[in-house]
């Protein structure tokens, strides 16, 4: 992880914050073992649009996202 990188994370985790009451915990720190899943898990949703649960995504996005929450 570069400084570029680590400047980044830590930018958004404080803009996340302000959305919050309760301060996150989360730790930063380089990958040790990291594996890329096979082609067919990339993009997921993009080649399976109505994806792989009987929940609407994009309602669910929207209303954890966008109302708010402390």
């Amino acid at each position: 992880m570069d400084k570029d990188e680590l400047n980044t994370i830590r930018t958004r985790v404080e803009n996340e914050q302000n959305r919050y009451s309760r301060e996150i915990q989360v730790e930063v720190r380089p990958l040790k073992h990291y594996i890329l899943a096979e082609e067919y898990h990339q993009n997921y949703l993009d080649k399976n649009p109505n994806g792989y649960c009987h929940l609407d995504l994009e309602k669910c996005y929207k209303k954890i996202f966008f109302k708010g929450i402390k």
